[in-house]
Formats: structure tokens, C-alpha cells, sequence
């Protein structure tokens, strides 16, 4: 009778140890995914909070000195625009110096983009074949090419505002049907 229950006690034991198993590992990929949506909600997050400081800033350029002024913020460092900027920006740098730290922005001096080292890159797909982990940004000024140049002649040609674009595509893998970049 006593093998009989000490039977049933290990099986029992067996039973627990496999269901906290199975929970471990759940809540282990539960982990992982909230990880992943929460970096592309703090870059989402970020690029919400750089696109009002830029429109608070264009607003203030055209009232005070017109539309003309916006031609001083194409292709600039847009972070300058956010005071403080965020936590996680690491400053100004030349392309052969670019921080490799993860989940941080920085402005590449060279290229005149901001950039977004994604920290989850295996979650995370860019049609940038040659930095598939950088989430990259550029502020340009818009205007009517009117003469088909494909660049700002001030002569002939109207302002009509500044916005901050992807340089690349790209797609958060953890939710596939949403391309955050278009």
C-alpha cells in the first residue's frame, strides 16, 4: 500500500514539474514578443514625438521668417529639434564612427540621417540590404519640382513643408501586416 501512494507522489510531482514546464516556457515567449513590440512601440513612439517637434518648429520658422527658412533644416539632425531629446540618443557622429550599441539613435553626420540601431534585429526586416538592422530617417523639405530637377530652386519652385522620412523600408516582424515605414 505504501509503494502505491509513494507511486502516486512521484507522479504527481511528475505531473507539476511538466505543467510549470509548460508554463515557464509560454511566458517565456510571451516575454519575448512584449519585448520586441515594445521596442517598435518606443521607436514608433519616438518618431511620433520628433515629427511634433518638428511641425512646432516649422510653425514658428514661417511665422517668424517665412517659408523660405525651412531650406536651414533639410537633411539636419532632427533630435536637435526635441529638447531634451530621449534617453536613448547617443549624439552626432561621422559613418566610420557610428555607435553599435543597440536600441539607440544617433545622427550620421556624413549621410545626413538619423538613425535607429534596432536592439531585436532577427524580429525586424529592412530593405537595406547592407544595414538590415538600422531603422534610418531623413528630415527633407517638401516642394513642387516644378522644372523636373529634382532639387529645390528657389526661384521657381514653393515650399509646401519639412517632414521626416524613412530612407528605407522596412517591417517589424512580430506583427507582419504592419510596415512601419511607407
Amino acid at each position: 500500500m505504501q509503494d502505491k501512494s509513494h507511486n502516486t507522489h512521484l507522479f504527481r510531482l511528475a505531473t507539476l514539474a511538466i505543467l510549470i514546464l509548460i508554463f515557464v516556457t509560454v511566458a517565456t515567449i510571451k516575454i519575448w514578443e512584449v519585448r520586441v513590440a515594445a521596442e517598435r512601440v518606443g521607436v514608433l513612439h519616438t518618431l511620433g514625438n520628433l515629427r511634433s517637434a518638428i511641425g512646432l518648429k516649422l510653425s514658428k520658422m514661417v511665422i517668424q521668417e517665412g517659408m523660405a527658412a525651412l531650406t536651414q533644416l533639410d537633411h539636419s539632425n532632427p533630435m536637435q529639434l526635441w529638447n531634451p531629446p530621449p534617453s536613448n540618443y547617443l549624439g552626432e557622429f561621422t559613418t566610420s564612427e557610428a555607435p553599435d550599441t543597440q536600441g539607440a539613435w544617433y545622427f550620421d553626420l556624413e549621410q545626413q540621417i538619423l538613425v535607429y540601431r534596432v536592439r531585436f534585429g532577427d524580429h525586424f526586416s529592412s530593405s537595406n540590404l547592407t544595414y538590415p538592422q538600422l531603422a534610418r530617417y531623413q528630415l527633407r523639405m517638401s516642394y513642387h519640382d516644378s522644372n523636373g530637377n529634382q532639387q529645390y530652386d528657389a526661384e521657381v519652385e514653393q515650399i509646401s513643408g519639412l517632414t521626416l522620412e524613412p530612407v528605407d523600408h522596412y517591417l517589424w516582424l512580430s506583427d507582419p501586416d504592419v510596415s512601419d515605414a511607407e
